[in-house]
């Protein structure tokens, strides 16, 4: 197991970049990678290896292919039809909920650890499986303590919602854990949430494409037999997960 996460946070109070460099540079080699190889340019099909750091100090190679199209019948080009899983909403989805399932588990530990008679739960669904542009793109420059009082059951637009009432019992228990945490400024600060509190959703996000968790996440899908490709789409969308939403929020469209 890497490093843990909110230690790194508690370490670090000036600056977020409290990673492994090695992967930080791979990251990058395949963001240049994609750049070059937009869609526009898919009469080949490519292929490169890519090395991702794993587990410690052990490498894997893996080779990925970006072919778009197929000659049909006619002789004209058809675009290959994705996998529901490879769509980007359904990856963001992942990396969104596994982010926030790592990060609970981590404060909770933290807390237990402090002696915490209250734990956090899940945030609602109805923001976790939510990745629009306009609602994450939003929530980009809220402190995480300012995320876990938004109601956003309020704001679901569906009637039928058929996860409200689990949503509002999760959201209520998150007020509940914050008021207490205030009344107990020790427990909040033995538990280092009196620094998680006040970063940046978007800073605590990009702290953690960059972290030993985020590794294991990725040793995680290897683990549970998804393809190279997939795994290098997931890899993709994370590294661009912040700047994706962060780019609609700067059009001045969120």
């Amino acid at each position: 197991m890497h490093g843990n996460l909110l230690s790194r946070i508690k370490m670090s109070k000036s600056s977020n970049k409290f990673v492994k460099k090695k992967t930080q540079d791979n990251f990058d080699n395949m963001q240049n990678y994609t750049d070059k190889n937009s869609e526009t340019n898919i009469e080949e099909n490519n292929s490169i290896y890519t090395e991702q750091l794993v587990n410690g100090n052990e490498d894997y190679l893996f080779k990925f292919k970006t072919k778009k199209y197929f000659i049909a019948e006619n002789g004209k080009k058809r675009r290959i039809k994705k996998k529901r899983k490879f769509k980007s909403d359904d990856i963001r989805k992942k990396i969104k909920s596994r982010f926030h399932k790592t990060f609970k588990n981590i404060i909770n530990e933290n807390l237990k650890k402090a002696g915490s008679k209250k734990l956090f739960d899940f945030f609602p669904q109805c923001f976790i499986g939510n990745v629009s542009k306009k609602v994450n793109s939003a929530c980009l420059d809220l402190t995480y303590k300012e995320l876990l009082l938004k109601d956003f059951i309020s704001e679901t637009t569906k009637d039928d919602y058929a996860h409200k009432n689990p949503d509002y019992k999760k959201y209520e228990k998150n007020k509940e854990v914050i008021e207490y945490l205030e009344k107990n400024p020790e427990i909040c600060k033995k538990s280092g949430f009196d620094l998680i509190k006040d970063k940046k959703y978007k800073d605590l996000l990009n702290a953690y494409f960059s972290s030993g968790e985020f590794e294991d996440s990725i040793i995680r899908l290897k683990k549970e037999n998804e393809c190279k490709d997939y795994i290098q789409e997931y890899v993709l969308k994370a590294k661009n997960y912040v700047n994706f939403y962060y780019s609609f929020k700067k059009k001045g469209k969120g």
